[in-house]
């Protein structure tokens, strides 16, 4: 892994537990570091995956299949992190973005694993280790319900947790909208 992409990946779980544990600023963190991480992997996804420097990239000896491959690996990565960062924050699409995410990175993640097995090329087994972590992450996510993590943020407020489970029942409903709004409301001024 890059620096780069290390640095990202702690942000991110570090945001992540201050967003969980409720302190400030814990929502920013994820967000600007899961957008970070998204943007490096969709627009130089082709480069990460590379073990040369950047002018080597194009050159005769890498073929058009492997530059192909990395820009698929960049922009599959790219969806399911946007996915999971739309799980975490409750925003619409999130397990539409995932499950796209999810096909395309598990395609990759096949087809790296059977090329692996076949060459023992280590940009095989980079694609692969890469595309097995985050579809394990959105996979655990996609199947876990979207207040799960509203349980653990405000598990001092049941109330309002209720509502919002009564809420992702029923989506539609314009009186749980407003009640959840007024219980939010209550809890944020409680804080």
């Amino acid at each position: 892994m890059r620096k780069i992409e290390i640095l990202l990946l702690s942000f991110s779980c570090l945001g992540f537990l201050m967003f969980i544990l409720n302190y400030p600023f814990g929502s920013i963190i994820l967000i600007l570091s899961l957008l970070s991480l998204s943007s490096i992997y969709f627009f130089l996804g082709f480069w990460l995956f590379h073990h040369h420097r950047f002018g080597l990239i194009f050159n005769k000896k890498s073929s058009f299949a492997k530059v192909i491959g990395r820009i698929a690996t960049g922009i599959g990565i790219s969806i399911v992190i946007l996915g999971i960062m739309f799980k975490l924050f409750r925003w619409p699409f999130a397990n539409q973005n995932l499950m796209i995410g999810l096909c395309f990175c598990t395609l990759i993640m096949i087809l790296s694993l059977i090329m692996f097995i076949a060459k023992k090329d280590i940009f095989y087994k980079t694609i692969a280790i890469r595309t097995v972590f985050y579809v394990l992450i959105g996979l655990l996510l996609l199947l876990l319900p979207s207040y799960t993590f509203i349980k653990i943020k405000y598990r001092d407020y049941p109330k309002y947790i209720e509502v919002v489970k009564k809420l992702e029942a029923d989506p539609n409903n314009i009186l749980l909208q407003q009640e959840e709004e007024k219980e939010y409301n209550k809890m944020k001024s409680r804080q």
